[in-house]
């Protein structure tokens, strides 16, 4: 516990001014758009008009404190059911969960109150009442049943964006869509809320309790079903970290990433052949605009170097998680790189046979990897006696365990998705029969229907 606070408290401080600039924002749009005596008031006399404008306002809030340096860092959950439901993942440490909802109370209450101050009067307006969430006409049992939906959809719409290699910069627009939407369409049901803390510091405020329960229980309910249902169709792998905008320069005190360093400005180079530089094939990284080493004798540790023509690492790429994957082209295997810099094999032999020499690979979004295996690094390629696999394969390895599912081509090479993960693309380096292959890909990582795409 102690380490947790004298380490992450600027994040819990974060949390907590977040979710009370949150509500200083909700009791002034509240009081602008719903006092009587407010010109804007007056002169929009339409209540959804008036919602749609509330909802721009708190959903423009929202993307600006997903976006801020300190929403960057926090990863602005600034709801306790957010943080709950990452905790369910494994994805937030339980002190650092204990600590971030404890701050998102404090910080709601402080900000209501202090809104409250400031507005007096005009805030504890019936029209306003500090406001309070509480269910509509419909009753408590359509407000609970309406919070759970709206709290499924938000977490789901999160979890598919965050963890997207190409939207997830968006998810802090999307999640603010999501509240413009909420507020204006589903206010009058449950009063929009998803957020335990955010109704307890207007209920503090105004002194009002009822169907407080409903705001503590159905947003919970909603996003960890949601958690259940995206763990279920996609894994725990497919999950990169708890913050909302992780591709950033500020640390990241869920997956351990440091200030100074975002996920957009490494860019990782292999060498598979042999050079005077790095004459066993080291990736480097170029990072603003300089040139290092990252990782030495990456493709191939032995003595007998001079014998090969292609030792160095081959195919490179990142999980989920950010750890370096590596084919090792000389040491016929895939490796992937700790973030404590260890290193895990990842595949070695398949059915007691060396693989031939992984060449390129590919994750699917739900951690499978597959990878293609010709003999390229081996120093007589087809001919060479330390070849044990009687074909050049592709693998995947699914749920831990490496499955070989596919022989067609003689020397696969280059792999890739399609964009929705459909389809499965193989290139075959093959002087003879120069394709582009195109499978498809079952759940299970099997590949059926393969088909030339290109020659």
């Amino acid at each position: 516990m102690t380490d947790a606070l004298k380490h992450h408290w600027p994040e819990y401080l974060m949390e907590a001014t977040c979710l009370g600039l949150f509500m200083v924002s909700a009791f002034t749009f509240g009081t602008i758009l719903e006092h009587p005596a407010s010109l804007v008031h007056q002169a929009i006399p339409n209540p959804l008009l008036r919602r749609f404008l509330m909802g721009l306002a708190m959903g423009s809030t929202a993307i600006a404190i997903i976006y801020s340096p300190w929403g960057k860092q926090s990863g602005a959950h600034i709801n306790p059911s957010t943080t709950l439901t990452f905790f369910r993942l494994g994805k937030v440490a339980t002190w650092d969960a204990v600590f971030y909802v404890t701050s998102q109370f404090v910080g709601g209450i402080a900000g209501a109150l202090l809104a409250s101050a400031v507005l007096a009067g005009w805030v504890s307006h019936p029209s306003v009442n500090y406001v309070v969430t509480m269910p509509g006409d419909a009753g408590a049992a359509v407000a609970f049943l309406a919070e759970v939906a709206i709290a499924f959809v938000l977490m789901t719409v999160i979890l598919h964006i965050s963890n997207n290699p190409r939207l997830h910069k968006l998810t802090g627009l999307c999640a603010g869509a999501l509240v413009a939407t909420y507020i204006t369409f589903e206010a009058p049901i449950s009063g929009m809320s998803m957020n335990p803390a955010r109704t307890f510091a207007s209920a503090v405020s105004a002194q009002h309790w009822t169907a407080l329960w409903i705001y503590f229980t159905a947003p919970l309910i909603g996003m960890f079903s949601a958690a259940e249902v995206y763990l279920r169709s996609r894994g725990s792998e497919s999950i990169t970290c708890a913050k909302l905008h992780h591709d950033n320069d500020k640390r990241c005190i869920f997956c351990g990433k440091p200030a100074g360093r975002s996920e957009g400005i490494l860019t990782i180079l292999s060498q598979v052949s042999k050079v005077s530089a790095h004459p066993q094939g080291s990736p480097s990284y170029a990072a603003n605009g300089t040139l290092s080493v990252f990782k030495r004798n990456s493709g191939y540790s032995g003595n007998d170097i001079a014998e090969y023509s292609q030792p160095g690492s081959n195919g490179l790429t990142l999980d989920s998680q950010g750890r370096l994957t590596i084919n090792e082209h000389g040491n016929r295997r895939v490796t992937r790189v700790e973030k404590d810099g260890k290193l895990t094999i990842l595949a070695h032999r398949f059915e007691g046979k060396q693989l031939n020499s992984p060449n390129d690979l590919v994750y699917r979004s739900d951690g499978t990897l597959f990878f293609t295996d010709p003999p390229f690094g081996l120093p007589k390629f087809f001919d060479d006696p330390r070849k044990e696999l009687p074909y050049s394969g592709v693998f995947a390895l699914y749920k831990g365990q490496l499955k070989l599912v596919s022989t067609d081509l003689k020397s696969p090479n280059g792999i890739a998705f399609s964009l929705d993960e459909k389809y499965l693309y193989v290139t075959n380096w093959d002087l003879e029969k120069k394709v582009v292959m195109r499978y498809e890909v079952g759940v299970d990582a099997t590949l059926s229907n393969g088909k030339v795409l290109s020659t």
